[in-house]
C-alpha cells in the first residue's frame, strides 16, 4: 500500500491566559491507502485537535502534513477549500447537513459547487446505497438521527475523497444505527479504495479498525492493530 497522508512532528499550543495549553505534542503518522484507523484516547487527549489538523480544517502551531507527497498546512485558506471539496471528505457527529434542503440536495451540493452536470444522478446513487432512495425529499427534520448521519456520510462521499474523516460518526446514535453506520463506512470504503480516520469512544467500533492510535495528554503513546486492541481491552467485536 502506499502511502496518502504523513503527518510529521504535530504540534498544537492555545493560549489561555498567560499558560499555553498543548493539545498536540509532536505526533507523527502515516495512513496508507484503503487503511482504516482509529485515533483512541480519552476526554482531552487530543483526538479531535488532530482529526481537525489531518483534515485541513485546522492548522498546527508546529510540525507539517503531507497529502500524497505535497505539503498542505501551508497553504491558502481557499486551497484548502478547494482540497477538502475534492480529495477529503468529512463526517460531523452533529451531521451540519443544510436544513433548507432535501436529502437528496445536500447530497449533491458538492458537485453542485464545482457544477457538475451529473451531481443529482451520482447523488441518487449515493442516496441508494446509504438505503434512502425513499427519503430523497424529506428535509432533514424529517429524518431520524440514523438517517441523517446516512446523508451526511453520502454527502461526505460524492467527491470520492482519497481520505475520510469521521468525529464520533456514531456517538449520538442507538447501537442498530451505530452498527449499520459503520457497515456502511466499511462498504463504501472497500468499493473506492478510501481511507478512512475515525474518532470514537467505542471499544468494539475500535477494534474493527486496522489500526488503532492512541494519544494520551496529547502524545502518541500506543500505534496497535485492531485485533490487538481488542484483545487487550478483552472486548467482543461488531462483526
Amino acid at each position: 500500500m502506499s502511502v496518502v497522508l504523513e503527518a510529521q512532528s504535530i504540534g498544537k499550543v492555545f493560549p489561555q491566559g498567560k499558560k499555553n495549553i498543548h493539545a498536540l505534542k509532536n505526533v507523527s503518522l502515516k495512513f496508507q491507502k484503503g487503511e482504516f484507523v482509529v485515533i483512541w484516547g480519552s476526554s482531552g487527549s487530543g483526538k479531535s485537535s488532530l482529526l481537525s489538523i489531518l483534515a485541513g480544517l485546522d492548522k498546527p502551531s508546529s510540525g507539517k502534513i503531507f497529502l500524497d507527497g505535497d505539503r498542505i498546512d501551508t497553504i491558502s485558506e481557499s486551497e484548502q477549500a478547494l482540497l477538502r471539496r475534492d480529495q477529503i471528505g468529512f463526517v460531523f457527529q452533529s451531521f451540519h447537513l443544510v436544513p433548507s434542503l432535501t436529502a437528496l440536495e445536500n447530497i449533491q451540493l458538492p458537485l453542485d459547487l464545482k457544477k457538475d452536470p451529473q451531481a443529482s444522478k451520482k447523488a441518487r446513487e449515493l442516496l441508494k446505497s446509504v438505503g434512502l432512495d425513499h427519503r430523497a425529499q424529506n428535509f432533514s427534520y424529517q429524518l431520524s438521527g440514523g438517517e441523517q448521519q446516512r446523508v451526511a456520510l453520502a454527502r461526505a462521499l460524492i467527491s470520492e475523497p482519497q481520505i475520510l474523516f469521521a468525529d464520533e460518526p456514531t456517538g449520538s446514535l442507538d447501537s442498530q444505527n451505530s452498527k449499520e453506520i459503520l457497515v456502511l463506512l466499511q462498504k463504501l470504503r472497500k468499493k473506492k479504495e478510501t481511507t478512512l480516520v475515525l474518532v470514537t469512544h467505542e471499544p468494539a467500533l475500535a477494534s474493527l479498525a486496522d489500526r488503532v492510535i492512541t494519544l494520551k495528554d496529547g502524545q502518541l503513546v500506543e500505534d496497535q492493530s485492531g485485533k490487538t486492541f481488542a484483545k487487550k481491552a478483552n472486548i467482543y467485536t461488531l462483526g
